[in-house]
């Protein structure tokens, strides 16, 4: 019986030193999983205001609702290299740094307006980090990357055809209003 008891009481043992690793309180972690990229909850948050500045939310959806940050972070996981995705990060934690010395308030207590003027001074700036720069103009650009290449976009913005309409040679007026792809 006691050999029996032994065993249970291992088997307990063992069981709790596996959870004890689960118990952790570490640094939340983001809620997208990235094979290269080891980043925080914080600096989710951070490229998302950031994304959210750059396609903002109106008629049309922004690329919070398109998840067009969570492209962003796919392609610098995924598409970069070490060196280039440590220049992105590194430029992250400048921006955030820098926006905090400008304005004296994080990124995320901006208004809109304060924003979008922060960022527009530091892109014109010639003597801001070249990591910070590289940053904005990545994350600018992989945003609307994100954005034209949405199912969104490419389904109600500028329809496409998989399949052309017959060939025709009458001639055709355009009509600004109409709307066309401008990929074909």
């Amino acid at each position: 019986m006691k050999r029996r008891d032994a065993i249970i009481n291992l088997s307990w043992i063992s069981a709790g030193l596996l959870l004890v690793p689960a118990c952790q309180y570490k640094e939340e972690k983001a809620a997208i999983a990235l094979n290269n990229l080891n980043i925080n909850k914080n600096q989710e948050v951070l490229l998302k205001d950031l994304v959210d500045t750059i396609l903002p939310e109106g008629d049309m959806p922004g690329g919070i609702s398109l998840n067009v940050h969570h492209f962003v972070w796919t392609i610098i996981d995924d598409c970069t290299t070490k060196e280039n995705q440590a220049k992105f990060l590194n430029g992250l934690s400048l921006f955030n740094s820098t926006i905090e010395t400008i304005t004296g308030q994080p990124f995320s207590q901006l208004d809109a307006k304060q924003k979008d003027t922060t960022i527009n001074q530091l892109m014109q700036n010639s003597q801001a980090d070249h990591d910070l720069i590289e940053f904005l103009n990545k994350t600018k650009y992989t945003a609307i990357w994100g954005y034209t290449n949405s199912e969104y976009f490419l389904t109600q913005q500028m329809p496409y055809k998989l399949v052309p309409g017959p060939f025709s040679y009458k001639t055709i007026t355009i009509n600004p209003q109409n709307k066309i792809n401008i990929n074909a």
